[in-house]
């Protein structure tokens, strides 16, 4: 989990990590652990192709002690949908 909130800004691609702080209301510039941090988790269904993405906060309450809580979820629409709508994200 902890690897998720540092790493997602880097790894998800720009267009959808826009799409989904749009979404979710995140502020991109937040990078701050001590202050609360937002993480997005993305999971793809191997059956359908339908990705989910959840929104997790983290904080560092004390040293080395953290907080997480789930803040929202998200689909978009199967792959094999996708190229005729546009695989929008819903909430």
């Amino acid at each position: 989990m902890l690897y998720a909130a540092w790493g997602w800004k880097d790894e998800m691609q720009e267009g959808l990590k826009k799409k989904l702080a749009e979404i979710f209301g995140i502020n991109l510039s937040n990078n701050s652990i001590g202050l609360g941090m937002p993480s997005v988790v993305a999971r793809s269904c191997t059956e359908c192709g339908k990705s989910s993405y959840f929104y997790f906060h983290f904080r560092e309450t004390s040293n080395s002690v953290y907080s997480i809580s789930l803040r929202g979820g998200a689909t978009d629409e199967p792959k094999q949908a996708e190229e005729g709508s546009g695989g929008q994200a819903s909430t």
